[in-house]
């Protein structure tokens, strides 16, 4: 049977923290490419402490979590994946180029 590997792709990525929702804090800052795709809002659930961010795509609204890493794609669009799942897929470009 035929296998098959993903195509290596550049993407921007960024992780989202409490500290990148705050404009005036010490955090690192929301990227413009997040920015214009997204807006601010809290969990439905309302036990929950940790903030959340609702990203509007062409397909939809998906909501990223504290920790959560926001990847741009190639076609412009947002993907939020946990950052367990990230560190499993993605590795930094500067990473690869040593090894």
């Amino acid at each position: 049977m035929p296998k098959f590997r993903k195509k290596p792709i550049v993407v921007e990525a960024f992780q989202f923290t409490r500290e990148s929702i705050i404009l005036d804090g010490p955090g690192e800052k929301l990227p413009d490419w997040v920015q214009h795709n997204s807006k601010i809002g809290m969990p439905e659930d309302k036990d929950s402490k940790s903030e959340s961010l609702l990203i509007i795509n062409k397909t939809g609204e998906v909501i990223a979590l504290q920790g959560d890493y926001l990847i741009k794609g190639e076609n412009g669009d947002i993907t939020v994946m946990p950052a367990r799942v990230f560190h499993q897929i993605w590795e930094s470009v500067e990473q690869s180029a040593c090894g």
